[in-house]
């Protein structure tokens, strides 16, 4: 019935069948849908040629637009698919191929965009919307009227053809600052790179003259005598025929990120994922809008509407754990306060993290309260079930910070007299009694002596019949009494001190008769 009032309100003298408007054109989500993620389709709204009910299955689908009574998507494989009304081929005239990037959909026509920049046009040709197809590359972005297409090229300029019944195609603006194009039933609009709008074509219900002003539109979409447009801060604005609430009744918000515009009515995509439609409602266009939060793209036709459901993501990745502290293969001080520091991510798009768990949490002291190896693990796991683990080595050792006198350090050669007990003294920075010293540790052995190197004289020697260990807590120190064979007159030796933390400290001795 609306469509005979739509024919009617072109002109009273006209007949209907020679009308443009009568075929409503609109429609036509002029702004495709593209996204970059893919999902199943789902359409609600006016079923009378089956735009509705015979909307294709899958969860491939990228983009998508609706016309008059048929709409037409795009697959993540390049592959197009029609459906709804097929009286002009809008259907069964869809070209093959693989390698198509945007679609559009029209009032009986349709037009893709193919990823060499060319374009291809089907279904009705009345207005020579398809026979006058522009030739060549070059296009970027491509938009459907009622009986007439634009397109927009990489250098920025527009090209319309088909139906110039009110000045749709002669009227095209010029200029080489266009990044964005939309076409209503017998109007365009367009959005240039300062985020200003122009449009041109029919004005009966201000569709042009009342386009608003302002530099910060980012998206446009132009219905069967309405557009609408969306500013950076993420507000709609529409304009012109507001038969039906489709203007006055635009939603307020600032969480908008993609409009559609149809014959009588709007649809709006919100940052949350949901959808909100508003304006013409006679074949359920508003009040059968799914629910849910999981939208990514949205187009409207003349009553009917259509949306791409995200497809349920498949997690089979587990989170990541970043380990910072304990590091691995780390050295820490027996007691020293070490602080944990571990995070763990799940990747975009995932299910997102379950847990996250260390041995301690993030923040808190690691074991460092005896010496010798040890690990720290990192465990985590996301909402799908996907885990991991992650687990670092480091090792706790005495707070040993060289030997005392009358020993000299590295790399100077101590001089000592062949025979005697030296008294090898060092700290552990308190008393850890005297099992301190590895199985076989201290050990000496034979080296070539050093002559380039520092010498010092051990003056402090002992006598002793064997070696032993002490240790005094006044002055906290613990002495070896290392007992020296007279056979290792005229010769070099290392001693080699190994802790049971594992550490090693090394001194050099040449031993005179």
């Amino acid at each position: 019935m609306w469509l005979l009032l739509i024919g009617l309100m072109v002109s009273a003298c006209t007949r209907l069948s020679d009308t443009p408007a009568e075929l409503a054109p609109d429609a036509l989500q002029l702004q495709q849908a593209a996204t970059k993620n893919s999902g199943a389709l789902v359409s609600w709204g006016n079923n009378s040629n089956g735009q509705v009910g015979s909307t294709p299955t899958g969860d491939d689908f990228m983009a998508v637009a609706a016309g008059l009574n048929h709409s037409v998507a795009l697959r993540s494989t390049g592959t197009l698919v029609s459906w709804g009304r097929n009286d002009y081929g809008q259907v069964g005239s869809t070209p093959t191929g693989d390698d198509f990037t945007a679609v559009a959909a029209g009032g009986y026509h349709s037009l893709a965009l193919r990823s060499d920049g060319t374009l291809v046009s089907w279904g009705r040709d009345t207005a020579d919307q398809v026979g006058s197809t522009p030739k060549g590359g070059g296009f970027m972005a491509v938009a459907a009227g009622g009986f007439y297409s634009v397109a927009l090229r990489t250098d920025g300029t527009l090209v319309s053809w088909g139906s110039d019944f009110s000045g749709q195609v002669s009227s095209t603006p010029t200029g080489k600052d266009f990044i964005a194009v939309a076409a209503g039933s017998i109007h365009s609009l367009a959005l240039r790179t300062d985020g200003t709008l122009v449009s041109w074509g029919r004005n009966s219900e201000g569709q042009v003259s009342t386009t608003p002003t302002g530099n910060d539109f980012i998206a446009v979409a132009g219905g069967l005598y309405h557009s609408v447009a969306l500013r950076t801060d993420g507000t709609l604005v529409s304009w012109g025929s507001d038969f039906s609430g489709q203007v006055s009744s635009t939603p307020t918000g600032n969480d908008f990120t993609a409009v559609a515009a149809g014959g009588f009515n709007s649809v709006a995509l919100r940052s949350n994922g949901t959808i909100v439609s508003w304006g013409n409602d006679f074949f359920g266009q508003v009040r059968s809008t799914p629910t849910g939060n999981d939208f990514i793209a949205v187009a409207a036709g003349g009553d009917h509407s259509v949306a791409i459901q995200a497809s349920p993501t498949t997690d089979d990745t587990p989170p990541t754990i970043t380990l910072t502290t304990p590091a691995d293969g780390a050295t820490y001080l027996l007691n020293q306060l070490v602080h944990a520091d571990y995070s763990c991510a799940d990747e975009e798009g995932g299910s997102g993290l379950a847990s996250c768990v260390g041995d301690v949490a993030s923040g808190a002291a690691i074991d460092t309260s005896s010496v010798g190896a040890k690990n720290f693990t990192v465990e985590t796991e996301d909402n799908a079930g996907n885990s991991d683990s992650l687990t670092h080595d480091y090792t706790v050792v005495y707070d040993f910070e060289g030997f005392f006198n009358p020993i000299q350090n590295l790399p100077t050669l101590n001089v000592a007299r062949a025979g005697g007990a030296i008294p090898v003294k060092f700290s552990l920075s308190g008393d850890h009694g005297l099992a301190i010293f590895a199985s076989g540790s201290p050990s000496s052995q034979e080296t070539a002596c050093e002559t380039s190197v520092p010498q010092d004289t051990v003056t402090e020697t002992l006598t002793a019949g064997s070696s032993s260990l002490s240790y005094d807590a006044a002055t906290d120190t613990y002495t070896y009494v290392w007992k020296t064979e007279k056979s290792w007159g005229n010769s070099c030796r290392t001693l080699t001190v190994k802790l049971i933390d594992g550490s090693e400290h090394v001194a050099s001795f040449r031993f005179n008769k």
